[in-house]
């Protein structure tokens, strides 16, 4: 995968639209407070079905993968001591470090590479991913960053991560990546692309959970597999 041309993709996001790309919704568009409330809401939610599926979770250090403008990673603090995010953009990564300046369990990391190797082995007691891994243009760099994910997770530590088993056809065929992208070679601004034409460059990846239980074994156990054959399919599993 061109990591660089997907790295160009998401800062000219955030350059357009930080809030809503990360979370579209169009009420949160250019509410920052609703936004980062909409991240309480998800991590109070996280909390209570690890309460029920991973009772003994640690809460010293937690990984927020795709972590944007920070709208997951603040709220994490609220339970764990110390949360680090980490994103491809440098704009995303810009804007949570200002966003989040006053709230020292937070921590904002730029990784531009298809690998963690940012961090050493057993650093994380939790590790949560939500709407990024679906983004990333090719399977084997998502399946890369998984096994990552167990390499950097403490042992018996748990990570949580939405990746679609399941795209509906219609955005399976990405017909406004490929205007977007097409538009833009003839000099077409990006502002009137996204704004005013609605396109982006966003794709969509989908993985069986056969191929996800392969990235993560061995070294790994799935303990849960909620929303099979959705775009919201969403894993748990545990180090071993």
């Amino acid at each position: 995968m061109n990591m660089r041309r997907h790295q160009q993709d998401w800062n000219e996001l955030a350059r357009l639209d930080p809030l809503w790309v990360i979370c579209s919704e169009e009420s949160q568009r250019d509410n920052l407070d609703e936004l980062l409330e909409s991240g309480r809401r998800e991590v109070d939610d996280v909390i209570k079905y690890l309460e029920v599926s991973a009772a003994d979770v640690q809460f010293s250090r937690a990984l927020d993968f795709g972590c944007g403008v920070g709208r997951l990673t603040a709220a994490m603090t609220r339970y764990w001591t110390n949360v680090i995010g980490v994103d491809i953009a440098d704009e995303m990564i810009s804007r949570a470090k200002r966003h989040h300046a006053d709230n020292p369990q937070c921590q904002f990391i730029l990784n531009e590479q298809s690998d963690l190797s940012c961090f050493e082995e057993n650093t994380f007691d939790f590790i949560y991913s939500n709407v990024t891994l679906q983004h990333i243009p090719q399977k084997d760099v998502i399946g890369a960053y998984l096994r990552e994910f167990v390499r950097v997770l403490r042992p018996n530590g748990y990570m949580l991560f939405q990746l679609p088993t399941g795209v509906p056809i219609l955005r399976r065929i990405k017909l406004r990546r490929y205007l977007y992208r097409a538009l833009s070679l003839t000099g077409v601004s990006p502002n009137f692309l996204y704004h005013t034409l609605k396109l982006h460059p966003i794709k969509v990846v989908q993985a069986s959970k056969e191929q996800v239980i392969s990235w993560l074994s061995p070294g790994t156990r799935i303990l849960d597999i909620r929303g099979e054959g959705r775009v919201d399919t969403q894993y748990l599993a545990q180090k071993l």
